[in-house]
């Protein structure tokens, strides 16, 4: 968080989904550190909820994947210069919903409990990318009991029975 404050980036560009740390918890505490930054989302998450989401914790641009290439250029442009940038997909889906007509909206999956912790979800956002416990415990600088015992709540709080199961929930739910 302090390398954000040092380096004066004119707009920063992220993902929803980083190894350590989500975008949404990035943005959380930019906001709460008072951390003044021009940011543009890069997502394959076209979910209106959470496009309003970043939106209202400060993010100033949304791109979707699938048209990155065709926006990232007039999105960093706009973004710079103190505008809001939604690329055509993002735009569409916004507007559609105001009509309800948004015929071309993805399946939506059921919100990840509000039950579960930022840390937790760091930790199955791990188990996903096939860290094992030891490895977990290193990247995030606890023991390998403490993610045990994340591993444990997470697989209560998603009623799952195993790793497997939460590594199929993650994927039902579009967090990998």
């Amino acid at each position: 968080m302090s390398r954000i404050k040092e380096n004066k980036a004119d707009v920063l560009i992220m993902d929803i989904n980083m190894p350590n740390r989500d975008g949404i918890t990035i943005l959380r505490d930019f906001q709460k550190q008072k951390v003044d930054a021009k940011i543009i989302i890069l997502s394959s998450y076209e979910d209106l909820k959470i496009i309003k989401e970043v939106t209202k914790l400060g993010a100033s641009g949304y791109l979707s994947k699938s048209c990155v290439a065709d926006s990232i250029h007039t999105a960093i442009e706009a973004v710079y210069k103190g505008e809001l940038y939604y690329c055509d997909a993002i735009k569409e889906r916004i507007l559609g919903s105001f009509s309800g007509k948004n015929t071309k909206a993805p399946k939506e999956v059921a919100p990840i409990p509000s039950n579960i912790t930022d840390r937790e979800l760091q930790v199955l956002k791990l188990i996903v990318q096939e860290f094992n416990t030891k490895e977990i415990a290193e990247e995030l600088c606890l023991s390998p009991h403490t993610i045990d015992t994340h591993r444990k709540k997470l697989m209560y709080k998603l009623q799952v029975k195993s790793a497997i199961g939460l590594v199929k929930y993650a994927i039902k739910h579009k967090l990998v």
